[in-house]
């Protein structure tokens, strides 16, 4: 059985984004950059992920920049590229 795609906005994908937000990175001193990442795959069938954007510094993450992205990479939703 699969499972229903969830979609950018449901309660579940919210509470991700939220959790990627990466102010808590920068709190531990995981600081160094802007070219690494955290992702995580959503909790469905949809082989799609959410992963913070690129150039942004960990202290500026905030749960509105994660992007929703395929396995390729595309960017499917959310406000970065």
């Amino acid at each position: 059985m699969t499972t229903p795609a969830l979609d950018f906005d449901a309660p579940p994908v919210r509470r991700l984004r939220a959790d990627l937000a990466l102010r808590a990175a920068a709190h531990h001193g995981l600081a160094e950059g802007v070219c690494n990442h955290f992702s995580v795959a959503l909790p469905d069938d949809s082989r799609r992920f959410l992963i913070n954007p690129r150039g942004l510094h960990w202290s500026e993450v905030g749960a509105a920049d994660i992007v929703l992205v395929d396995e390729q990479g595309t960017v499917l939703q959310g406000r970065h590229r």
